[in-house]
């Protein structure tokens, strides 16, 4: 038959193989073609050499690649399929077990190196149709999306209105981290999607094993004065509720046999200071009890890290006025007029609007968070309320038995 072409071009495009891609990168995958010290760091080389080498924590052993091997398939395509099994080839690869020796100048060096060729298991192969037989069963390939490596924030509405924050930890290979915050403000960890635990679990295995080094990555210290009398509400909070920045003890004059016993304050109060006691650590809950405990002992100023501070807002009016730009501020505690409305609630970033609005109730300073300019809430407090560990040693724990 005959066939006349109305197009204006002479010649059409050639039809191109369309499993080209799919056998291309499985090829590229493998590079069974090159002599295993020819290979490209691509595919299977680059994930060999990613994984090695291995050490122990003492660095006394190392296990390292040398090269890997791929051998022939026991049955071919037509078989698999009709036996019911996948069409694949064993996977070999050389390793050398390397043992070193400590020297005089605590430096490593190899001692014995020995090198084996181990089983890793049965590859599955691509088959000249661009596809997989697994089970005796044809498989195709499906190409898939990637999240791009990097972190993602989200935000939500809980269904009683309230916001909450989520960031994922997307790596370029490796697990993926979530972060979560509840409606409680309390911050949870996924690795992998697994079960949740608390941020600061993570933070005590990376070396910050105590509540007082977690608590100075994010806050600052400043001195609280324990004999100022506590007349409104903000007293209060000021006061019990605050973590102490500083381990407080008494190095006592006299020894604990000498000392009286303790049947009364005061006495108490001796025999504390007699057996050089301990009265609070580093990272403790300023209690309605431990306040108490340290005016029996004539303490009257302690350093606590500082979750607010009081702003004038007439120096922050000024400031704008004058064309400066105020550092971000969040209130710490709602803001109320003299009818008791609430006028600004607490969460709020501190803008140039909401200061004339608090300024026409008659308010002249407001009390905001304050975090060494990294941290806006007491979210880092709540955390490590619900932290059930301790130490790094027991965060690891933990993390591991996930």
């Amino acid at each position: 038959m005959k066939q006349i072409s109305f197009g204006k071009l002479e010649q059409g495009m050639d039809m191109p193989h369309l499993l080209d891609i799919q056998t291309r990168a499985f090829d590229a995958l493998l590079q069974l073609d090159a002599a295993s010290h020819d290979r490209e760091d691509i595919g299977l080389e680059r994930v060999f050499k990613d994984l090695f080498p291995i050490a122990d924590v003492h660095e006394n052993f190392s296990l390292e690649f040398v090269r890997y091997n791929l051998g022939e398939p026991k049955y071919s395509v037509e078989e698999c399929i009709e036996r019911d099994m996948t069409y694949s080839a064993p996977l070999k690869a050389t390793l050398q077990l390397v043992i070193n020796e400590t020297l005089p100048d605590n430096t490593k060096r190899p001692r014995n190196i020995i090198e084996k060729e181990v089983y890793l298991g049965e590859l599955p192969l691509l088959t000249p149709l661009g596809t997989f037989v697994i089970n005796g069963a044809e498989r195709v390939i499906v190409s898939q999306l990637h999240r791009s490596p990097g972190v993602v924030f989200e935000e939500s509405t809980h269904p009683n209105g309230q916001r909450l924050i989520s960031a994922r930890i997307i790596p370029f290979r490796g697990s993926w981290v979530e972060f979560t915050v509840d409606i409680h403000d309390v911050i949870y960890v996924h690795i992998d999607k697994k079960k949740k635990f608390p941020a600061t679990a993570l933070l005590r295995a990376f070396g910050y094993g105590s509540n007082s080094d977690i608590l100075r990555l994010f806050f600052a210290v400043r001195d609280l004065d324990l004999t100022k009398k506590r007349e409104s509400r903000t007293d209060v909070r000021e006061v019990i509720g605050a973590i102490i920045a500083e381990d407080i003890e008494l190095p006592g004059e006299a020894t604990a046999d000498d000392a009286p016993k303790a049947r009364t304050k005061k006495a108490r109060a001796e025999r504390e200071r007699a057996e050089n006691i301990l009265l609070v650590r580093e990272g403790d809950e300023l209690t309605e009890e431990v306040h108490n405990r340290l005016r029996r002992q004539n303490i009257k100023r302690v350093k606590v890290f500082a979750s607010y501070m009081a702003v004038d807002l007439r120096d922050e009016q000024e400031a704008i006025e004058r064309g400066e730009r105020p550092v971000r501020r969040v209130l710490a505690v709602d803001v109320v007029d003299g009818d008791g409305e609430v006028i600004a609630e607490v969460g709020q970033a501190l803008s140039d609007t909401l200061i004339k609005k608090i300024r026409r109730g008659e308010i002249n300073k407001v009390y905001v968070f304050v975090a060494s300019g990294r941290a806006e809430s007491t979210l880092i407090k709540n955390t490590l309320a619900k932290d059930p560990t301790h130490s790094e040693k027991e965060s690891l724990g933990q993390i591991y038995s996930l």
